[in-house]
């Protein structure tokens, strides 16, 4: 009786491991990386593109600081910015290869919209600011 004791409050228990191992297996409600600020936006000058998704979907940027796109996926992105005039030179970020980056400076305060070429439906919105 002296071992079963010790055993059964052990968290190497294979009761315990089983439920681990199915909480891992949930599907996340959100991403774990988009760290949402309470007015929806998030402080940052990067913007990460994955499959199925835009982290953060919303951003508030500084306009002293370069946007930078990041393509987190296997294939090739596209962001277009989708709220500029026809005749801006900045229209989004061309194509940006997989683990590959573009930089873009934004000379002066503006909210951009934008869609992911490539990902039909996956959309966002950074707005750029002067630094307070």
């Amino acid at each position: 009786g002296l071992a079963i004791a010790p055993v059964t409050g052990c968290s190497n228990d294979s009761k315990a491991g089983t439920i681990a191992t199915a909480e891992s297996t949930a599907p996340p409600t959100t991403d774990p990386t988009d760290t949402d600020s309470g007015a929806g936006f998030t402080l940052t000058n990067d913007v990460i593109i994955k499959d199925g998704s835009i982290v953060p979907k919303q951003a508030m940027a500084e306009v002293a600081k370069e946007l930078v796109f990041k393509n987190e996926t296997a294939v090739p992105q596209e962001i277009r910015f989708t709220n500029v005039a026809k005749d801006d030179p900045n229209q989004g970020t061309g194509v940006i290869a997989p683990g590959g980056q573009v930089r873009i400076r934004q000379p002066s305060a503006v909210s951009l919209t934008f869609e992911v070429v490539t990902q039909p439906g996956i959309t966002g919105a950074i707005q750029v600011q002067n630094a307070e």
